[in-house]
């Protein structure tokens, strides 16, 4: 498959996130909720993890359409002991009601030290650190995952049976950014062999493999993600899947539902979060201290021959933020494309491209 170079526009984040809850208040979302993915949507794109940006809005659109998210569910939240709780999301947008279990993560550890939170029966929730990064702001810490459809192999097989199944973290510093990890626990995320699509580009060899077993290069001829780092990268979506899914009340990924091929199905996802109070171990401005000056060793090592310099998990991330923050969100034609329909179809108005 040939590269695609076309050219990326660039939009205003404000602007975005407007036309994106918008769109969505229109399929019958409250406004809350809406705001909140919209945030979620368009935060991705800022932080250059465009595969979990606004590219997601038309899948979401469908799946309120025909039956697989619910507009307006009956969130129960069950509190099964002092430190510990269950949300039902009854099917709902998995944005809002992972934003009520963040928050519930840190009220309870704000009182026990600790806690630990899951849910079922709840839909996408888009760029997990979105979620790590609010506790992260509350100095707390927070490790938070979820399972997804099956789409990765276990090692040394060739079938699907484990989702991407990401997995995140997020830390306070005294620096501008937390660190923050969020990664699947497969070689790439879903999303970026989308985006790989929806641009006409190839693959790198090492992200999938085809029926055969055979490396992949086309998104077409994917039949299964592999595991990062093969055995470890298969042991940890392993964790993802036992504590989101199972733990959750949901089952294995097996037993979830895909986004984009089965709108009229809830996705039947678990999330699972476990929470720490800095303050409760010791002191947080004292603790955001010591971290700074974690980072600062770390990057005082020398970088190796092909490396500008030693850099940690969420800061290029950060760097990529303040750059489009100044300069806009760029958006490539094929996503904008997708978009646009949405601007027709509900009568709201595409944002203006930045000069």
């Amino acid at each position: 498959m040939a590269s695609n170079t076309k050219q990326r526009h660039r939009f205003g984040r404000d602007d975005l996130a407007k036309f994106t809850q918008a769109v969505l208040s229109e399929t019958g979302i409250d406004d809350d909720d809406a705001a909140i993915v919209a945030d979620v949507l368009v935060q991705a794109n800022v932080r250059g993890v465009d595969s979990h940006g606004v590219i997601r809005l038309p899948a979401y659109v469908e799946n309120v359409e025909e039956g697989g998210f619910n507009p307006n569910p009956d969130v129960q939240l069950q509190q099964l002991n002092t430190s510990a709780f269950a949300i039902d999301a009854d099917g709902g947008f998995g944005h809002p009601i992972m934003m009520d279990a963040v928050d519930e993560s840190i009220c309870l550890a704000k009182k026990y030290g600790s806690s630990v939170g899951a849910v079922r029966n709840s839909n996408h929730i888009g760029m997990m650190a979105y979620y790590t990064k609010r506790a992260a702001d509350e100095n707390c810490i927070t490790l938070a995952s979820t399972n997804v459809p099956p789409q990765v192999a276990p090692f040394g097989g060739t079938d699907p049976y484990f989702g991407t199944n990401p997995i995140a973290y997020s830390v306070p510093s005294t620096n501008d950014f937390h660190i923050t990890l969020d990664m699947a626990t497969s070689v790439v995320a879903h999303g970026k062999v989308l985006e790989a699509e929806k641009e006409g580009k190839d693959i790198p060899k090492g992200w999938a493999i085809t029926e055969t077993g055979a490396p992949a290069t086309s998104p077409e001829d994917v039949n299964a993600f592999l595991p990062f780092g093969g055995p470890k990268g298969y042991g940890l979506s392993l964790f993802v899947d036992i504590c989101s899914g199972l733990l959750s009340g949901v089952g294995p990924s097996p037993q979830t539902n895909f986004l984009h091929s089965e709108p009229s199905t809830p996705m039947n996802l678990g999330h699972f979060l476990f929470t720490i109070d800095i303050e409760s171990f010791t002191d947080s401005a004292n603790f955001r201290s010591q971290v700074s000056s974690l980072i600062t060793d770390l990057k005082s090592i020398s970088a190796q021959p092909d490396i500008d310099e030693v850099n940690l998990p969420g800061e290029l991330e950060y760097e990529t933020q303040l750059e489009r923050e100044s300069k806009g969100v760029p958006l490539p034609q094929g996503v904008i494309d997708t978009l646009s329909p949405l601007s027709d179809q509900f009568g709201v108005p595409f944002p203006d491209e930045l000069e």
